[in-house]
């Protein structure tokens, strides 16, 4: 019912639930969620890890009054009670427990109900272990889980509860239904279901229906499977890829099955009762950790009884059940017997002895569940010792299943259904027959007997001798007749029945029949060997007899043979897999079709010198794998299909990785390390000189193996010669190799690592030598392949790109020409680095069919879908595997295509695809089995059938026109390879298109290989085949000028020609009138840039009634700096040093305009200029007169005759324009918009401001709107929304939406609107962004202060008072005071600003205003009304939730108080609405404490409220909280407070609860926060619920910390080995929110390793929530890195990790142990350091031992007084010594020595190093 409202919920009117994490929340998990919601005092289900319902559900009965004990409350309130069964019953005296078997939603499954009484129950040791989080998690629920299992043993004979498919199986069968499920052995649905004699389908494990199924076999007992795994094994070749299986040696079952055969009955089959014992075992403990731990803390003679709390299962043997079932039938009694020898198994020192020896060998995780473990051992103990070399290969039916009789040479046995040997039935040759129908259905019969209720009837099959079915049945005392089948012929009669005889040749012919019929057999079958041998060379009968090992000779054969032939027959009849292969694939290749794909055998790969590629492929199967140097398979390393090779080290990679592990090698481990540290190349070879110490040597760089010492220069420098000399080659004097070497026979070309170009050898009696010049234009290295170049000609080079043997040009292109004069390569085509590529197995697979549909090309839109949905359904578009349980789909958007072919027919393609990846290689091992499944005639008769449906819409019969058979392929950016067998990259800088690689084209760069696109460059162009965004330049790059780190142009830049200097604009125009001989700056050239010269027509000189502001002697930049630093300065004239700075009144300017027209972009008041001009006014008039003006964008304030104006910080004025002036911006300039928009607003006595804005509409228009009294204006320029920090509900600046029309859009001027066409806009333009590129709001400094001008006025019409937002908004606030703020001048909070006019509003109206903009802006908490800067306004600020209550560890326990920068004028806070149902499902956090976590405030729960009250609002506040990622719900135990924390950080969470670790780094000790049971804990929101606007919320960050990475080293995957049973790890999670730089949260975890002593390894690893930090100790191990028949075996030392990490670093050293100190007079005392545990971690000390106090008490001082020890030199105090007993007075003495003497060391005194 939980799950049900939870699904209620989701659709109706909460989603948020479903928006959790991809896993979601688990059933049972929802439904005790909603119980806490719910408050009532129903019983909580018992949830298992990963939230599903457990299968065994309890719950308690108060005996006096039948009412259900308050189980979630009392475990909350008592968790020691259910501790132990003696605490319980104190507690709870009267109460007794009923469990049952539950399905998924909890409800109790028929007949499994009973009642346990906890009288009899005592505690064990296992008792008063703390319980967990939940009932479900302690001793009391798992005693009586396993009382309740097993009862259900001795009733049914499994230990544990029905499975789903078993229930519905159960009442299937009770309600006759036709359909009846099929389970596993284990319970689970088999993945094939069947109605009775119906059709069939694949379920999932669910057992719901996989819609559109391809392949359904029957489950893991899929014959072809199977037989597909065989073949591929056959045909791999012995050089294949070793199994990963075969990697170590698999435990043996001979050890449990040994003590087994003592405890049994006699007759008893020990492997049989072994897998139900496992059964047994895996409900008996949770996990193999739990299972280790058990056996470790009881004896074996009490550990049933610990287990079970007293002898409940021994007794549980001699239960009456005559109640239950039908009396002690036979079915009952075996049951009884089995937990009879449960019982003893549990008891018995050899077992118990031998099952933990096994758990331990077999190195699984702690968590992994018993069965997971035992059940793949299980499978060795039926399987018989067999020849290493014999493959079986079973024989199929042709429906998928197995055939009745499986042989392997000449021994044949029977097998079920699936595929399982009938036990007994083994024989030499065939048996006598298999089971029969009656026999296999007698069998399942008493099966189902022994299951059912006392006095149910079942009909039990009976039999002939011969297997028949008699022909008279009964079921009790009614009898019937059945037919030979098994089929009722009358219906069941009480009376007496007689059956008519059956007539059988079987029955009357006697043992003759059988052997004519086997000869009639024998002879047919012999009739077709001959007839198929007629048509072949060699008779098949021949290679049957080979088959059975008869050698037959030439003679009595009667042929001769050649001594090849009998070679070959020879090397048949060896009966070895290779002999059996060699006639496998001689068959298969003979009887192969044309175009058909067969078996491949595996080819080495070798490179250019014959040595092993790192990479071996099988291009047979699909699978890469890596190798050493010597071929061998390196462990670990085999990979499935995938468009990616494995990453696999060089030799050089292997050495550094050991001699860097070196260091942490245990002593235990015989290692050969290298003498020096392995330097690699960056193409992974050795460095030529390799440094140890203050020596050095020149090696080998293939091999490292060392060739001379190296030698120091001049100035004591170690050098080695180059690679060319030391092999004694032709080399150049710098030491390369020269491209062409000869010796005595032959001359060839070398590539510049010295590899010979592959087809260059050129035999000197020719006469001729290869050209082998090197490109004289620059190119790249070329990476496995050579740049071959012939002598320039005609002022060019040709050059050929030649690859290595065994690499493929990937790209179209192989020659080049060079043009030697410019230095470049012609045309688009430049030599790429990476254009040697190595194949790699094919990547996928496609079939076609194409048909001809009478029907009319209108018809075209309506059947397309149609028929691809048709295809889905049926299941023609994806494909289930039985054997991986996975699925793949095998349609995409092209998959149906349909096009017109004449007016009446349509021509339709159907096409199949899949990649290989998705294939799983346990169902189609080899591409051969991925051919065939993609059978082209049963997709043929599958699109016949659906075709056929279709008949109504088509004129006539469809018609096939071809049918492609399956075609393998490569993915996008691959292309096939030239063979047509494999696949090659296209590398970096290029891209797949149409088969082909082709250069990505200027402009676009591809950064990696794989590809079939390319990126456009962010900035600037590229050439062509740019394989990283570097190389992609902006114009400032191209140009060779100084330029920002992004490109960009800087605005100084030098003139390296004339020495001068000049300023540049940001779009790269020189500013010619700033050249100067001295150097500028960059922040000169910005000042400078905001002006522009004034053309000569645009000065008016000798200007009378001139206003100027300031008049020096300057130069250019210091008059321009003036007039910046200046608002109301205009423009500047500067002649002869003289400098004159004009202001910005209107007697400096002439503006002149043509006549306006009337509408704009369908405004109709609009009016539209086609001129606009304003020129300058200067005094003076020298021939040398330079003027400058400040752009229009400049002017923050500017002043008329009649008023002044100032830019206001608002962008966006919501009302008020009356009148718009348009212009030209091609015309026009800003600066003379901006003058001409000011002098018109300031002679209209009603014009209060006006909007100027500039975009791209209409070709580039400028918008100048006059102001009258404008309501509101919003969008401060550092709001949150304006420069990006979080959305907001409102839009800012012009405001351009979408029209009626979908093609046009509206722009908002004010008020105003103004609609224009989208397509008028370029593409780069369509985004507001870019649309508009100014856009200021200038206000009347006059008609803001009220003066009396402006719209208020008389003249002007009076505004109208804006109707008020209701009042009851204010019930939502509560109001701040000054002391409720904490304010910080410091600290900018986010802000949301508006200016509401007093002309609209007054005060009350504009406080109910700004509330009800909080109210609905989501992010605002706080709104503050107040005077504006500009008089005539009021502000309104809105602020989100500044409030922070501190950290985990320094919180401050009271209501948190808001951060602001200025004290609150009328602030509110909005209150929190904690009504209405929770929205997220917080999903528990696994860690005990959090450090530097971010707590938003503090909540006590009042000791009124109940604890889930509290829980559900400490969920709602969460909820309404856009900054809360989760909250904890904890108790303080010295106070017993429960409070509620809600968290916008959970900082560092450590101590986790989750791991088995048994190493901790961290202090985990309980402290005051009680963080269990349940509900307590900490909650995390779901990652994709937290805020997508962090910046809106209180700052938060990772201390900094200090590390030197000069003591960490970062290891590559080849030093690590991931071993899942490792058990000492400590985790660390660091909150995803503070782990945003990468290298401080890295810092901050290597610097916790740092901190404990033992740690010396850190993994890092991003989760969803958090960076995951895994600290070690020393886990290094060490061994052979290959095999020992190996020429070169090595050590290979590895550190051992948990899990895998994208990150690992090693300590590089560790602070130096001191072993030995130095005591006066004495001498040294010699310690040892040991590791010891302290506290919760384990840290090293320096132990000394035996150390004397004083001087034998022997003869002469034996009564004497003590005398201090005489030893000198050292003592070796690393191992205890013989002491003498003290006496009270010694004893004495000794302490008051160390009194007076505390630096002397004493007996066995541990001291930290």
């Amino acid at each position: 019912m939980a799950w049900l409202l939870f699904i209620t919920c989701v659709l109706l009117g909460c989603p948020e639930l479903l928006r959790g994490e991809a896993s979601g929340p688990g059933s049972c998990d929802v439904s005790l969620r909603e119980l806490l919601h719910a408050f009532d005092s129903s019983p909580p289900p018992q949830c298992g890890e990963d939230g599903s319902f457990l299968p065994v559900q309890c719950k308690f009965i108060n005996m006096t009054d039948r009412t259900e004990l308050d189980l979630l409350y009392s475990f909350n309130s008592f968790p020691e009670a259910f501790e132990t069964f003696s605490s319980f019953r104190k507690f709870f005296p009267l109460v007794s427990s009923y469990c049952f078997c539950s399905d998924s939603r909890s409800r109790e499954l028929q007949n499994t109900g009973v009642e346990l009484l906890l009288s009899d129950m005592y505690d064990t040791a296992f008792s008063g272990l703390s319980s967990g989080r939940s009932f479900s998690q302690s001793n009391i629920y798992r005693v009586l889980q396993r009382r309740m299992l097993g009862v259900r043993l001795a009733l049914t004979g499994r230990f544990r509860c029905p499975s789903a498919c078993e229930e519905e199986r159960r009442a299937a069968m009770e309600a006759g239904a036709i359909f009846v499920p099929s389970c596993e052995a284990g319970g689970s649905f088999s993945p094939r279901q069947c109605q009775q004699g119906g059709r069939c389908w694949c379920v999932d494990p669910a057992g719901r229906e996989l819609p559109g199924t391809l392949v359904c076999g029957s489950g893991s007992a899929d014959c072809p499977s199977q037989r597909r795994l065989a073949l591929s094994r056959l045909f791999s070749g012995s050089d294949g890829p070793v199994s990963e299986a075969s990697s170590g040696s698999p435990a043996s079952c001979l050890s449990l099955l040994r003590p087994l055969r003592d405890l049994l009955p006699e007759g008893a089959d020990p492997t049989s009762f072994l897998s139900q014992l496992t059964e047994v075992l895996h409900g008996l403990f949770p996990s193999v950790g739990g299972a280790l731990e058990a056996l470790s803390r009881s004896s074996p003679g009490r550990l049933q009884e610990n287990l079970f709390g007293g002898k409940f299962l021994k007794n549980a043997a001699a239960f009456n059940f005559s109640g239950v079932v039908a009396g002690p039938g036979p079915g009952l009694q075996r049951n009884q017997d089995l937990v009879r020898s449960v019982s003893r198994a549990l008891e018995d020192p050899s077992f118990l002895s031998a099952l933990q020896q096994t758990l331990k060998d077999l190195s699984r995780p702690a968590s992994a569940s018993l069965e997971q473990v035992l059940t793949p051992l299980l499978r060795s103990c039926s399987d018989e010792e067999e020849d290493a070399a014999a493959i079986f290969v079973p024989r199929c039916t042709p429906s998928g299943g197995f055939q009745e009789v499986q042989c392997r040479g000449s021994v044949c046995w029977c097998v079920d259904s699936e595929g399982q040997e009938v036990v007994g039935s083994r024989t030499v040759g065939r048996p006598s027959r298999c089971p029969s129908r009656c026999e296999r259905a007698l069998t399942s019969a008493i099966e189902k007997k022994s299951n059912m209720a006392a006095g149910a009837e079942l009909h039990l099959p009976v039999c002939s001798e011969d297997g028949d079915f008699l022909p008279l049945q009964c079921i009790g005392s009614r009898c019937f007749c059945v037919d030979a089948d098994g089929k009722p012929t009358t219906e069941p009669t009480a009376g007496a029945v007689t059956c008519p005889e059956r007539r059988s040749l079987k029955s009357s012919a006697g043992r003759c029949s059988e052997a004519l019929a086997d000869v009639v057999a024998f002879t047919r079958e012999l009739k077709s060997i001959i007839a198929l041998s007629n048509s072949s060379h060699i008779p098949l009968g021949y290679g049957f007899l080979l088959a059975e090992g008869l050698s037959l000779t030439p003679e009595e054969l009667q042929i001769s043979q050649s001594e090849e032939e009998l070679q070959i027959s020879d090397r048949l009849l060896r009966g070895t897999k290779a002999a059996l292969r060699l006639a496998a694939f001689s068959t298969v290749k003979m009887l192969t079709p044309p175009y058909r794909r067969s078996y491949m055998m595996f080819m080495p790969q070798c490179d250019a010198d014959g040595s092993w590629k790192l990479v071996q492929c099988s291009y047979s199967t699909g699978q890469c794998w890596c190798v050493d140097e010597d071929g061998d398979y390196i462990p670990g390393s085999l990979s499935s299909r995938s468009t990616k090779l494995p990453n696999c080290p060089t030799r050089c990679q292997r050495a550094e990785a050991r001699f860097l592990l070196s260091d942490w090698t245990k002593g235990s481990d015989v290692s050969t390390t290298s003498p020096y540290r392995p330097q690699c190349e960056q193409d992974g070879r050795f460095s030529v000189l390799q440094k140890g110490g203050a020596a050095g040597w020149c090696v080998n760089p293939r091999t490292g193996e060392m060739i001379q010492t190296a030698t120091r220069s001049a100035t004591g420098q170690l050098t080695c010669p180059s690679w060319c000399q030391l092999q004694g080659l032709q080399c150049r004097p710098d030491g390369s190799f020269a491209p062409l070497q000869c010796d005595v026979t032959s001359c060839w070309c070398v590539s510049e690592d010295g590899q010979e170009v592959y087809g260059t050898r050129t035999a000197r009696q020719t006469g001729r030598t290869p050209s082998c010049d090197r490109p004289l234009c620059p190119a790249p290295s070329i990476t496995h392949g050579a740049l071959v170049c012939r002598p320039e000609a005609g002022g060019r080079q040709s050059c050929d790109l030649v690859c290595n043997r065994g690499y493929q040009n990937s790209l179209p292109v192989s020659n080049f020409l060079c043009e030697t004069e410019s230095g470049q390569w012609g045309g688009d085509n430049t030599p790429m680095g990476g254009a040697c590529q190595t194949s790699q197995p094919l990547q996928t697979v496609w079939s076609s069919q194409r048909w001809l549909l009478p029907s009319s090309c209108s018809q075209i839109s309506s059947l397309q879908p149609l028929l691809f949905s048709l295809m889905t359904s049926r299941g023609l578009c994806s494909a289930q595997f039985s054997s991986s349980g996975r699925s793949a789909s095998l349609c995409d958007d092209s998959s149906v295509s349909l096009r017109c072919d004449g007016g009446d027919s349509l021509r339709l393609t159907l096409r199949w695809s899949a990649a290989l990846s998705d294939l799983p290689t346990s169902d189609l091992p080899d591409l051969h089995d991925v051919a065939l499944f993609l059978n082209e005639s049963r997709l043929l008769e599958d699109v016949q059938d659906l075709l056929g449906n279709l008949r109504s819409a088509l004129t006539s019969e469809p018609k096939l026109v071809s049918v492609t058979t399956p075609s393998f392929g490569c993915s996008r950016g691959f292309r096939l390879n030239d063979d047509g067998e494999g696949c090659v990259v296209c590398p970096a800088g290029s891209f797949s298109q149409e088969g082909a690689c082709l250069l990505c084209p200027k402009g676009t760069y591809q950064g990696e290989g794989g590809r079939d696109f390319c990126n456009r460059c962010p900035r600037g162009s590229s050439p062509s085949g740019a394989s990283s965004v570097n190389q992609c330049e902006t114009d400032c790059q191209g140009r060779g000028l100084r330029c920002s780190q992004q490109g960009d142009f800087l605005p100084a830049q030098p003139n390296v020609l004339s020495n001068t200097w000049s300023c540049f604009s940001s779009e790269g125009a020189e500013l010619e009138w700033t050249t100067s001989e001295q150097p500028l700056t960059d922040n000169e050239c910005s000042v400078l840039s905001r002006f522009q010269a004034v053309p000569g027509s645009d000065l008016i000189l000798g200007a009378e009634n001139t206003e100027v502001l300031q008049a020096l002697t300057s130069d250019l930049r210091t008059c321009v700096q003036a007039c910046a630093a200046e608002p109301s300065c205009h423009h500047v004239a500067l002649f002869s040093r003289q400098c004159e700075l004009y202001s910005t009144h209107t007697l400096n300017t002439d503006c002149s305009s043509s006549q306006p027209t009337s509408g704009f972009l369908g405004n109709p008041q609009a009016e539209l200029f086609d001129q606009l001009t304003c020129s300058v006014r200067v005094r003076g008039g020298a021939s040398d007169l330079l003027a400058v003006r400040k752009k229009g964008a400049e002017f923050s304030s500017q002043r008329t005759q009649q008023q002044s104006f100032v830019r206001t910080t608002m962008t966006r004025v919501v009302s008020g324009v009356f009148r718009t002036q348009v212009f030209s911006s091609r015309q026009t300039s800003l600066s003379d918009a901006h003058r001409f928009c000011q002098d018109g607003c300031s002679r209209d006595a009603c014009c209060d401001g006006f909007v100027l804005n500039q975009n791209l509409v209409n070709g580039g228009s400028l918008l100048c709107g006059w102001l009258r009294a404008p309501s509101v204006l919003m969008c401060d320029e550092q709001d949150w929304d304006v420069i990006g920090q979080g959305p907001a509900n409102r839009s800012c600046g012009a405001v351009l939406s979408r029209a009626a029309k979908p093609s046009n859009l509206v722009l908002d001027f004010g008020g105003e609107k103004f609609t224009f066409a989208e397509s008028a806009l370029t593409p780069d333009s369509k985004n507001k962004d870019s649309i508009f590129s100014f856009h200021a709001i200038y206000l009347s400094t006059d008609a803001a202060a009220g003066s009396g001008s402006g719209s208020g006025s008389g003249s002007c019409s009076v505004s109208e008072m804006v109707a008020p937002p209701a009042a009851s908004v204010q019930m939502k606030f509560e109001s701040l005071s000054v002391s409720d703020v904490l304010v910080d001048p410091q600290r900018k909070p986010p802000t949301l600003s508006f200016w509401l006019n007093k002309k609209n509003y007054d005060s009350q109206q504009a406080l109910l205003w700004c509330l009800t903009r909080c109210d609905e802006e989501e992010r605002c908490s706080i709104a503050d009304l107040r005077d504006a800067e500009s008089a005539g306004f009021f502000s309104c600020s809105l602020f989100p939730d500044t409030g922070v209550c501190g950290a985990y560890d320094s919180v401050t326990k009271r209501s948190c108080r808001p951060v602001l920068d200025r004290a609150p004028n009328a602030a509110y806070r909005k209150k929190v609405d904690l009504s209405g149902a929770v929205k997220i499902f917080y999903e528990q956090v696994s860690f005990q404490k959090l450090l530097s976590s971010s707590i938003r405030s503090w909540i006590t729960v009042t000791e009124n409220t109940k604890l889930f009250e509290g829980f559900t609002a400490c969920e709602r506040r969460c909820d309404e909280d856009p900054c809360c990622r989760g909250f904890g719900f904890v108790r303080y135990s010295r106070t017993s407070e429960v409070v509620c924390l809600p968290l916008t950080s959970f900082g560092v969470q450590t101590c986790s609860e989750d791991n088995m670790s048994t190493w901790r780094t961290q202090d985990c000790k309980t402290n005051e926060v009680d963080t269990k049971p349940e509900p307590f804990g900490w909650y995390q929101k779901p990652v994709n619920q937290w805020t997508s606007s962090p910046d809106l919320c209180p700052p938060f960050s990772l201390p900094d910390v200090d590390v030197s990475m000069e003591q960490w080293r970062r290891l590559s995957d080849s030093a690590v080995l991931v071993d899942p049973t490792l058990t000492t790890y400590d985790v660390i999670h660091v909150s995803r929110d503070i782990a945003a730089d990468q290298n401080r949260t890295r810092d901050w975890c290597l610097k916790a390793c740092q901190e404990a002593e033992s740690c010396v390894a850190v993994t890092l690893r991003k989760t969803e929530s958090a960076t995951r930090c895994v600290l070690y100790p020393d886990t290094m191990v060490c061994g052979l890195s290959s095999t020992p028949s190996s020429s070169s075996p090595a050590s290979s030392c590895r550190l051992v990790l948990k899990e895998p990490a994208s990150q690992v670093y090693l300590r590089t050293e560790r602070l130096p142990t001191a072993t030995s100190i130095s005591i006066p007079s004495h001498g040294y005392l010699q310690g040892a350091a040991v590791e010891t545990t302290i506290g919760s971690e384990k840290k090293m000390v320096v132990q000394f031992l035996g150390v004397p106090y004083a001087r034998p008490p022997i003869g002469s001082l034996r009564f004497e007084a003590a005398q201090p020890a005489d030893w000198t030199g050292t003592w070796e105090a690393n191992k205890p010594r013989l002491v003498s007993l003290m006496f009270w007075d010694e004893l004495n003495f000794f302490i008051r020595l160390m009194e007076e003497n505390p630096s002397c060391p004493v007996l066995s005194r541990p001291v930290p190093s």
